[in-house]
């Protein structure tokens, strides 16, 4: 009886120090969820701080072409581009006026605006690493600007062993949790070259690459659509670019289950989804624009609103007042929700800033050029709507070509894909080709270029693969 005693003392020890163990454990695990929160406010300042630094940058680049181009009008050329070539001076031509110096003058004034708020973004980050203890891998704290979705080393600081450190939005563990804040600027060819081969090979078995389109025809072509290009969806008024956009982004969010986002400055999210419930559930869509929905159209919208409701699809309609503020948005939704593609609609509609500028095609040319960059940074394939000219309806053979989109800017210099949208039946009634669209591959970077033509159901608001 005397050592039946003891046992259950024993037991009963044990089985008390249970709880103060996961006690322990709790508390840990509550303190790094604060943490983790703390970060996560942090980090969403320090990214504000970034897109007003951004603007304010723009602006200052914006002024000093604009001042540059007012002095070459002038005659007052700049040697060597206006560079500095002596301590403090510049040299141009003829001496420059009091209004010339006060131009000048405001330039440094923005500048300096502009490395203020830089500074104060790099002090918030540094707070937010110190606060929380992050460093990265060589044991530093973490400073300068921390790349969203980018992983840095965790320190002991109030934390057990086991609990590996990433940014809140990142969705790294393990040996890929590194530590680098900014990559280095440049790899040596022999560094690339392993991974590059091993690539090749590993496309050979992959399949398909990219992001599908939900075109078998141009996935073969294309190999999907892959992180860091600029794609743009260009055609005339009328002729469906906007169906085909949202026909791309059906594929990728519905039938993949991918997260992606649109930005539409024509269409309001309700007339968006109104024809993505068109074109995923066959019914038409003048039936849901008359409310003369039958009880079969009834039948197949809820066969089908399941996996319509559980796509990770992003809509934005207006609300924007400048590229600078989508791409804003844009960093946001890839940090917080992972997106995978973005597409504008439309690149005409959309402004630089909210400064006026004399010039459209000097607009949209840069604002193609930012997207290129946002593409890059964002690790995200971009699509971007463009609007064609009147040219080919003056013209025998109606078919766009690349210069049929230059009057409209530049996308095409920065962009990786060309696609333009052309369908005779919106110039013919009569055609033989009637509800047939051709796709133009006019630009290919990384392969062929061709026509790929597939089926225009207008009534469903979609394009469908050939039979």
């Amino acid at each position: 009886m005397a050592r039946l005693t003891r046992r259950l003392d024993e037991v009963q020890a044990v089985a008390d120090s249970e709880p103060a163990e996961v006690q322990m454990t709790s508390g840990r695990l509550v303190r790094a969820q604060r943490q983790t929160d703390d970060l996560r406010l942090q980090l969403i300042r320090a990214e504000a701080e970034r897109d007003r630094a951004q603007q304010v940058a723009d602006l200052a680049a914006r002024q000093i072409m604009y001042l540059e181009a007012e002095l070459r009008e002038r005659g007052h050329d700049t040697e060597d581009g206006g560079r500095l070539t002596s301590d403090a001076d510049l040299v141009f031509g003829p001496p420059v006026d009091a209004a010339d110096d006060d131009a000048l003058d405001q330039v440094d004034a923005v500048l300096r605006k502009a490395r203020d708020v830089l500074d104060r973004e790099h002090e918030v980050v540094q707070e937010a690493a110190e606060d929380i203890g992050w460093r990265d891998a060589e044991g530093q704290h973490a400073a300068g600007r921390v790349i969203p979705g980018q992983a840095i080393g965790m320190g002991a600081t109030g934390l057990g062993d086991g609990l590996s450190g990433t940014t809140p939005e990142n969705l790294l563990t393990g040996e890929d949790a590194s530590a680098d804040v900014i990559p280095p600027a440049a790899f040596p060819l022999s560094d690339i070259l392993e991974g590059t081969l091993d690539q090749i090979e590993g496309i050979g078995s992959a399949g398909l690459t990219g992001l599908p389109t939900g075109f078998k025809d141009l996935d073969s072509l294309t190999d999907g659509l892959h992180p860091g290009q600029l794609i743009v969806l260009a055609g005339a008024p009328s002729m469906g670019k906007s169906t085909l956009a949202q026909d791309i982004l059906r594929s990728v969010s519905i039938s993949q289950g991918l997260p992606s986002v649109l930005f539409t400055l024509e269409q309001s999210r309700n007339e968006v989804v109104m024809r993505l419930l068109s074109a995923e559930c066959r019914v038409g869509l003048h039936h849901m624009r008359s409310g003369k929905m039958t009880d079969e159209d009834w039948t197949r919208l809820a066969r089908r609103m399941p996996d319509v409701n559980a796509a990770p699809l992003y809509i934005q309609d207006g609300g924007l007042s400048s590229f600078t503020e989508l791409r804003s948005h844009a960093r946001q939704l890839r940090a917080r929700n992972g997106i995978r593609l973005i597409v504008v609609d439309a690149l005409h509609l959309l402004t630089y800033d909210l400064r006026s500028v004399d010039s459209q095609f000097e607009e949209i040319s840069e604002i193609a050029r930012q997207l290129k960059l946002l593409a890059a940074e964002l690790e995200v394939p971009v699509i971007a709507v463009s609007q064609l000219n009147r040219g080919p309806e003056r013209r025998t053979d109606v078919t766009p070509t690349l210069a049929d989109l230059r009057a409209s800017g530049t996308p095409e210099n920065n962009a990786d894909l060309v696609v333009l949208l052309h369908r005779e039946d919106a110039y013919d009634k009569e055609s033989p080709r009637a509800g047939e669209a051709d796709l133009i591959i006019a630009k290919h970077r990384q392969g062929p270029t061709g026509v790929i033509t597939v089926v225009f159901q207008g009534h469903y608001s979609r394009f469908v693969d050939m039979p």
